[in-house]
């Protein structure tokens, strides 16, 4: 793909970056993240979670459509049902099915999810096992 230039000079970026001053030589604040930084950390999640679903998506196909054609045994898909669990783990975390519910619903069940994920493992323990006494 080649980049255009725009007849106020440059690509539609590079004027974007310019009226919005990025790039500019300013002093760094240390305690926060600068637009050209964000940019940066937006771009590898994007591709960090485009390949993660690929790799995903790629892997639950696969093992269905072995167990489907019979070239599995039912031994061999649960192990590999029970391997992907633990390689990928939830979808959402802490959401057991997205179906019916708002953006808003499970986004507040994540984030309760973690919370006692964090504060289970701050006072020693799991989820699954409290902490001991």
């Amino acid at each position: 793909m080649v980049r255009k230039s725009s007849p106020k000079g440059g690509t539609h970026a590079e004027r974007i970056k310019r009226e919005r001053g990025a790039g500019r030589s300013a002093p760094r604040d240390p305690d926060h993240l600068s637009s050209d930084e964000m940019l940066d950390w937006l771009r590898h999640e994007v591709l960090a979670v485009t390949k993660e679903a690929e790799l995903r998506i790629r892997d639950v196909t696969t093992m269905v459509t072995e167990y489907a054609r019979g070239t599995m045994t039912a031994e061999e898909a649960n192990k590999r049902f029970l391997d992907y669990g633990s390689r990928w783990g939830d979808a959402l975390n802490g959401v057991s099915s997205p179906e019916g519910r708002t953006d808003d619903q499970i986004l507040r069940e994540m984030d309760e999810d973690r919370q006692a994920r964090m504060r289970a493992h701050r006072e020693g323990g799991t989820l699954d096992k409290p902490p001991s006494r």
